[in-house]
């Protein structure tokens, strides 16, 4: 049973190359203001700028150990999904809240459901209007869209915009990007703000005015424009396309690489579940016939303290959402479309089974 003043702690990430946190300073304010009492690990915050004392100030106390965090915690907020180790500290009924997906992580959710804890996805927050502003993938995929065209240009051998020196004109980089979801789109806009000349495909037609708009051409493919040309001509390729809670699909075969311009840069954000490129190598940066790929899976993470804050302003409404200000308490109920999206205890097919 939960306390009459709800306990929300925030442990350390332990993920490895995690450098993001779960909880700011500001973040810890809001909370506090509703009902909650926080406590953070010691040192959450140390190597994004945020000190102990600035959460004590925004009302979380410091706990040294993580141990003793999980053991006294009614609610536990981070942003990757618990080791078994990390479980074995959590007590019976307490809500924990992340990024665990259901889909692709089935064995640790019903360990978790096991051992009778309410299991919160954030990675299941519904594409409702009035889910938005929780909607912490699409604030992560925006993060991750950016990353990946700055990676780039730092990895290809040319500037990005055209220039019109003494010494001659410089050509500007030809960028594709393949996928207008949210990182797809926020790829495009960084690569035309830099200067590049884009391209975007996506197999939705309806996509065609939003990429447009945001300045790069649509691409439609027919027997004399094939993907397959349009890599030979890119300098850069941002590959997006990811299926949720599936393997991503191969878009670009050996022979399509093989094709390619060497001195060119792919980012296969898709890295993490499987690539777009058959030649991907998760979370490695390689290099195949001069062609440089990169396979990071966790780009958000190089924008640590941005991607924090995003993190928490979602995490945030998502609590807030939940809360009941006049009991102090979750109101966990099945027939909202958020709870009943994202609590994963109310069906089996959420746990993947």
């Amino acid at each position: 049973m939960w306390s009459a003043s709800m306990k929300l702690v925030i442990p350390k990430e332990i993920t490895a190359n995690e450098q993001r946190i779960a909880i700011v300073p500001q973040a810890v304010a809001t909370l506090s203001a509703l009902g909650l009492k926080i406590t953070i690990e010691q040192d959450l915050g140390s190597t994004l700028g945020f000190s102990n004392a600035a959460y004590e100030q925004a009302g979380a106390s410091i706990c040294k150990s993580a141990k003793k965090l999980y053991k006294e915690a009614d609610i536990i907020l981070q942003i990757n999904t618990p080791t078994k180790k990390q479980l074995k500290y959590y007590s019976q009924g307490t809500i924990h809240i992340s990024m665990v997906n259901p889909l692709t992580e089935p064995a640790i959710v019903q360990a978790m459901l096991t051992q009778e804890l309410k299991v919160l996805s954030l990675a299941m927050v519904p594409r409702i209007s009035s889910a938005q502003k929780m909607d912490v993938l699409s604030s992560q995929y925006n993060i991750a869209g950016y990353a990946a065209v700055i990676m780039a240009a730092t990895h290809i051998k040319q500037i990005f915009p055209m220039l019109t020196t003494a010494a001659g004109t410089i050509t500007p980089v030809k960028v594709l990007i393949i996928g207008a979801a949210v990182a797809g789109l926020q790829a495009i806009a960084t690569a035309k703000r830099l200067g590049a000349v884009v391209t975007a495909y996506d197999l939705r037609p309806e996509v065609e005015e939003q990429i447009t708009s945001l300045g790069a051409k649509f691409a439609k493919l027919d027997a004399n424009n094939t993907l397959a040309k349009l890599c030979t001509k890119s300098d850069i390729i941002i590959s997006t396309a990811q299926i949720f809670g599936k393997p991503a699909p191969t878009i670009i075969t050996d022979a399509m690489l093989a094709s390619m311009q060497s001195g060119s840069v792919i980012v296969d954000l898709a890295a993490s579940s499987g690539g777009n490129v058959t030649a991907t190598e998760p979370n490695k940066i390689i290099t195949t016939n001069g062609i440089t790929i990169i396979g990071l899976t966790n780009l958000p993470s190089e924008y640590a303290i941005t991607a924090s804050n995003m993190f928490a302003n979602n995490a945030v409404n998502f609590i807030s959402h939940l809360w009941n200000s006049d009991t102090k308490q979750f109101n966990l109920q099945a027939d909202d479309p958020i709870t009943k999206s994202c609590l994963l205890n109310l069906g089996d097919h959420h746990a993947g089974s």
